[in-house]
């Protein structure tokens, strides 16, 4: 395939041809003014720099001059370029080079913080790891406890559990605070104490009835109430004594004035007539 620009095949990425390793496609040429060029150069990058392994073996950037005045400075900046690692690591503690210190720096700490400080040395976790269980038990701080909540701090320390674990049915009761109840409620926070459901189960029958309220009747209903009570059916189911009867008559008593099939008409308006009173 060819085209009027290249005059020739289109290189392919994964071509074999060594002169098209490096293939790119072609510029144009930059359009730079005679002022701008330096800018133009540091805008290209240093990437490329960098990664060409060949080009950079024994590269090397150039490095600030060093801004030491002092003499201690100067010191200080020897020390941290040559480091003193190696000396520790190749020679013995004691070696010739290390003698003893020219001066010790005055601790910066305030009297009231020195046992603070003697702390923070390491004394604590040294006793910790080597004299474990050895140890006296530390001074402690006298409780903040308020007078009225003394009892309260001394069942906290764990008499309440151990009397519980150790006492257990052996205990006394413990006091218990006086009821705070109304006067005109007394009677209402005696009968919820048990007395009435005790009385309930163990005087069953032998209780005495509680009074009744007045009845709230009209005046034009008292006889309804007065059968709504239950009158008129205590004198249909309770027993009466038997009534006294009529004397029958000497006519009634014998067959002279009935006939078989029926009594006398004169003798039937007699009985018709006569009433009984019960």
């Amino acid at each position: 395939m060819t085209t009027t620009l290249t005059k020739g095949p289109i290189p392919a990425h994964h071509t074999r041809d060594p002169s098209m390793k490096n293939y790119s496609s072609p510029r144009p040429a930059p359009r730079v003014k005679p002022e701008a060029s330096e800018s133009y150069k540091k805008h290209l990058g240093t990437v490329g720099a960098w990664f060409d392994q060949k080009a950079n073996k024994s590269y090397n950037s150039p490095r600030p001059p060093g801004r030491c005045p002092s003499p201690e400075s100067k010191m200080l900046r020897q020390d941290h370029e040559t480091g003193h690692m190696g000396d520790l690591l190749g020679k013995s503690a004691n070696f010739p080079s290390s003698g003893p210190r020219e001066h010790t720096p005055v601790p910066r700490v305030k009297p009231e913080a020195h046992d603070i400080a003697e702390h923070h040395k390491g004394g604590n976790m040294s006793n910790l790891m080597h004299k474990y269980g050895k140890l006296p038990l530390s001074a402690r701080s006298p409780p903040r406890v308020k007078p009225e909540a003394e009892e309260t701090a001394e069942n906290h320390k764990g008499k309440g559990m151990s009397n519980l674990l150790h006492s257990y049915g052996r205990l006394p009761l413990s006091a218990r605070a006086p009821p705070r109840v109304k006067p005109e409620a007394e009677e209402n926070a005696a009968l919820d104490k048990g007395g009435r459901m005790s009385n309930l189960l163990h005087r069953y029958g032998k209780n005495q009835r509680t009074p009744r309220p007045v009845p709230r009747v009209k005046p034009e209903a008292e006889e309804t109430a007065w059968n709504a009570t239950g009158h008129s059916a205590q004198r249909l189911l309770q027993p009466q004594l038997p009534t006294p009867r009529r004397p029958r008559t000497s006519t009634e008593a014998t067959w002279g004035g009935y006939s078989r099939g029926g009594t006398d008409r004169s003798d039937r308006s007699h009985r018709r007539s006569s009433t009984v009173v019960w």
